[in-house]
Parts: structure tokens; C-alpha cells; sequence
């Protein structure tokens, strides 16, 4: 898995260039998968805001990706909270 993620980190210094629509959907999906094991997850605006700056102190050099991962972040939570 972190040999999966290293190439990711790599990939997205130089997105868009080399990764297709499908590529782009199908590494959406795993982070979302991921994200589903983790206790990121709150009601409280307060605790998620803390969740997206840890993801940008630990990507933090990885723009491309740290948005990547804020954005797949935004969208499940907005489904988790629609529960």
C-alpha cells in the first residue's frame, strides 16, 4: 500500500499530465475506501477543519495530491453526513 501511495504522491507533482479520467476516478475511489477505516469523520465543523489541515501538514509538499485528498475528503463527508 505505501508503494501504491508513493507513486501516487509522485504522479499528482505533475497532474494532469499522465493520468486518465479512469486512472483519476479509480485512486479517487481507493482514498475514499481508505478514508471509510478512519475517524475522520464528525458532525463538528471544528474537528473536520483539524482533519483537513493534518491532511495538508502531512501531504503539505504534495499540492496536487493534498488537494486530491481534501476534495475526496469534502465529497464523502458530504455523503456521510447525509446519513
Amino acid at each position: 500500500m505505501e508503494e501504491l501511495i508513493a507513486d501516487w504522491l509522485e504522479w499528482f507533482n505533475d497532474y494532469p499530465q499522465g493520468i486518465s479520467p479512469d486512472e483519476l476516478k479509480e485512486i479517487e475511489r481507493k482514498i475514499g475506501e481508505l478514508m471509510g477505516s478512519m475517524f475522520i469523520w464528525s458532525h463538528h465543523s471544528e474537528e473536520r477543519e483539524g482533519f483537513i489541515k493534518q491532511f495538508g501538514d502531512y501531504f503539505g509538499e504534495y499540492i496536487g495530491f493534498c488537494k486530491l485528498v481534501r476534495d475526496v475528503y469534502l465529497e464523502e463527508l458530504k455523503d456521510e453526513l447525509s446519513y
